[in-house]
């Protein structure tokens, strides 16, 4: 079976294993579905054939269709066409069991502008099934209708709304060619089953929600996943008062077999998830504040046109269908997770499809173009003029032929920080649990010849064959950072291996990836994209993590939240470490470390560091009654340039020779930064924690932050008097309260035992 994307096999897994669906039911049968093109009906058709593959059901499936070839792109020859349009008598001599009639357009616009082929679409098309299902004397048949039958009912009704409670349809409205052509349909339904005993039943669906979705839909729903998708502003158009139920698409299918073997012949049963009532407004605000790229925005039309329906409340009531063992499962959340994910998967391909285009004959290439490929490059020639190019996929090859060693797992620092982060820290526990595993660590290699790697892990410079072929061949990749620089190379991922990112930020407040405004290179972000797509699961410390990975991933991988590895360390009794990293930096072990770490700046600014570090020590010890030293850390990017304040001043240390920064926050006393976010993890401390920030406005403004900086728990200066005022006035009992308070609002779950559960997940991919 091949799929889509990896939502819809998500999906399609879950249909096949729904503990909802008798499958045995309907083994040996044949099943004709209509509309099988559809998001509905090719998601029928598909969970039927993965049923037969995992489960060995032997259903033939035959689908009624107008266009053959697109049909044949998505089944290929698994199943029976039945080519001619639905408001045609059906034609053929198949035997069939069972019918499922989705056939339907969802398209308001279609509705308005094209109502006498909406009409004769649903009216003449469901006569046509029915009459079909009457001479072949079929099982059973469900018939999908909508929950536009139930018309304009009270907007002030506080009871979801049972099959028979029906409202007002004004039949003068262009757009009543829809609700009111499926309320004659469902009717002939109750006439054939009545008449001729036909066993049909009717599946009254509310909007369905699912992978598949058409990319340019333009259902409300849709429209807000494709401008979270492409980062645009959510604009609504109304006030967006209407309020609905949606159902997820395994639910649907879900429902519909369950209708199909024990629903009763000639009733109505409404498909709905009662737990998903919004309206429109709130939908927006739900996905606005999930995804912080985008805003809500209203721009109300004052004469609004017949597209758009009068202000509704549609909410149904289920209880009919739940008494045939059935209920819905997935959330609205998780509705637009997947469908936010299947609709990036689906959204602009990276490479254009040279496959589809009609191929130039062999005399016309080799007339244009010859040419000769060397190691590192390729020498072409184009109407006689030649020039070379370097290969960008050198490393294609690589990873096409090499085979997957299931205990390998491959630390790919891309930062160049050496033993150090959250790679260290699972290395050791890997190594300290002994577990059979090959561990390579891929680095430059570069500014870190003194730490000391452990013997268990081999050493292998970064983009580099070697490197490709250590990737290619490891069962698991864990990163920091995404790999752009061996995608562009041709790196890829194959499907036995597992990709999980554990980033290098932690509840930081600066914006990353694309939520930085202006969006990157266009180059850097197709290469980005890529290696989100790779993603099997993000590791989280925090559900407000967890949203900005939504963001920065393009919704790809499974986040889990299992705490940073790297934080552990910050735990424990540290006491032992603080004898090493003292001797080690050369600081008396007797006094304290004011430990000061600010971000680069994207301009290079270094003005941003003009901290007046003789008074703000003086300060610091007055307040603690302790003597000090300053740790001064820079990010790698801004270190070149502020070698400088480092000077001759015995207490101020360079902390850029100690390459373990997670050790470093372990044994110092105070902290300092701007706007990076390792102070979110020093926060774990409950340590006194200080935030320096000249240029808050311009930073703000240049990359922006994911919320206010005076919403975390550190005292905010802006110039050098303000902050030594601030470590004058700095009070301990509050602080601690502002950190539980803030450590709560994002919902952070670090508790020292991050690196443990990695590693059992580690565990659980090689089948240990």
């Amino acid at each position: 079976m091949n799929f889509t994307t990896k939502i819809e096999k998500q999906d399609i897994t879950e249909i096949v294993n729904s503990k909802f669906i008798n499958w045995k039911y309907f083994k040996n049968s044949t099943i004709l579905i209509t509309g099988a093109t559809g998001l509905i009906g090719s998601s029928i058709v598909k969970s039927i054939l993965y049923a037969n593959e995992l489960l060995k059901t032997n259903i033939k499936v035959s689908i009624l269709i107008r266009n053959k070839n697109k049909a044949i792109k998505k089944f290929g020859n698994s199943v029976d066409y039945i080519v001619q349009d639905i408001i045609k008598p059906l034609k053929t001599n198949k035997k069939i069991d069972f019918i499922i009639h989705t056939a339907n357009s969802t398209s308001s616009k279609s509705f308005v502008e094209e109502p006498v082929e909406t009409i004769n679409s649903i009216v003449e098309g469901t006569k046509n099934i029915l009459e079909f299902a009457r001479n072949k004397n079929v099982k059973g048949i469900v018939y999908l209708s909508s929950m536009e039958v139930f018309g304009q009912t009270s907007f002030d009704r506080e009871e979801p709304l049972k099959e028979n409670d029906y409202g007002f349809i004004d039949i003068s409205e262009l757009r009543s060619s829809y609700p009111e052509s499926k309320r004659l349909a469902e009717n002939m339904c109750v006439a054939y089953a009545k008449e001729y005993n036909v066993p049909v039943k009717v599946a009254r669906l509310v909007q369905t929600i699912g992978a598949g979705v058409d990319y340019n839909d333009n259902r409300v729903f849709a429209q807000f996943a494709r401008n979270i998708v492409e980062r645009k502003d959510i604009i609504l158009h109304t006030t967006g008062e209407t309020i609905r139920s949606y159902c997820y698409i395994t639910d649907v299918i879900s429902s519909i077999l369950v209708l199909l073997q024990r629903g009763k012949t000639g009733e109505f049963y409404n498909v709905s998830n009662e737990q998903t009532t919004c309206s429109i407004k709130q939908m927006a605000e739900m996905l606005c504040k999930k995804y912080t790229s985008s805003k809500l925005v209203f721009e109300l039309e004052n004469n609004m046109n017949s597209f758009y329906l009068p202000k509704l409340k549609t909410v149904l009531n289920c209880s009919k269908l739940k008494e045939l063992e059935w209920e819905p499962i997935v959330s609205l959340e998780e509705m637009f997770n997947r469908l936010i994910q299947d609709l990036y998967l689906r959204e602009k391909p990276l490479v254009s499809r040279v496959s589809d285009r009609k191929p130039l004959s062999k005399k016309i290439l080799h007339f244009l173009f010859n040419s000769k490929k060397t190691t590192d490059s390729k020498k072409i020639t184009i109407l006689g003029f030649s020039f070379e190019r370097k290969l960008e996929q050198e490393y294609y090859e690589i990873c096409k032929n090499t085979e997957v060693v299931q205990n390998k797992i491959v630390l790919i620092d891309n930062h160049n920080e050496g033993y150090s982060g959250h790679l260290k820290y699972i290395a050791d526990e890997l190594i300290k649990q002994n577990i059979n595993c090959e561990i390579v660590w891929i680095d430059k290699f570069t500014n870190n010849t003194e730490d000391t790697f452990p013997k268990q892990i081999k050493k292998v410079q970064i983009e580099t064959e070697e490197a490709a072929k250590e990737l290619a061949s490891a069962k698991i990749w864990l990163a920091t950072q995404r790999n752009n620089n061996m995608l562009r190379k041709g790196l890829f991922k194959k499907d036995k291996q597992f990709y999980i990112q554990l980033w290098h930020g932690s509840l930081g407040i600066k914006k990353v990836g694309f939520d930085i405004h202006p969006t990157k290179e266009e180059d850097w972000m197709k290469l980005a994209k890529r290696d989100s797509l790779m993603l099997d699961y993000t590791i989280s410390n925090s559900d407000f993590e967890t949203n900005v990975y939504r963001g920065i991933f393009w919704g790809q991988g499974n986040s889990l939240l299992l705490g940073h590895p790297r934080n552990d360390i910050l735990f424990k009794d540290n006491s032992k470490l603080k004898e090493i990293v003292f001797n080690k930096l050369g600081i008396d072990i007797n006094k304290k470390i004011i430990f000061y770490a600010p971000t680069f700046r994207d301009d290079n600014d270094t003005t941003c560091y003009s901290m007046e570090y003789e008074k703000v020590l003086c300060e610091f010890e007055k307040k603690f009654n302790c003597e000090c030293v300053f740790v001064l850390r820079f990010h790698p990017w801004a270190l070149n340039k502020c070698q400088y304040l480092f000077g001759n001043n015995p207490k101020i240390i360079n902390g850029n020779k100690y390459s373990d920064i997670q050790e470093l926050m372990a044994v110092s006393d105070f902290m300092i930064t701007d706007y990076s976010s390792c102070i979110f993890d020093f926060l774990l401390t409950k340590r006194p924690a200080f935030i320096y920030a000249t240029d808050i406005q311009k930073y703000n403004n240049d990359r922006g932050f994911y919320y206010p900086l005076e919403n975390t728990p550190f005292p905010i200066g802006k110039t050098n008097e303000e902050f030594i005022d601030n470590i004058k006035q700095f009070n301990c009992e509050n602080y601690q309260n502002r950190i539980e308070t803030f450590l709560t609002s994002v919902g952070c779950i670090e508790d020292g035992k991050a690196t443990e559960r990695v590693v059992l997940l580690i565990q659980k991919i090689m089948g240990y």
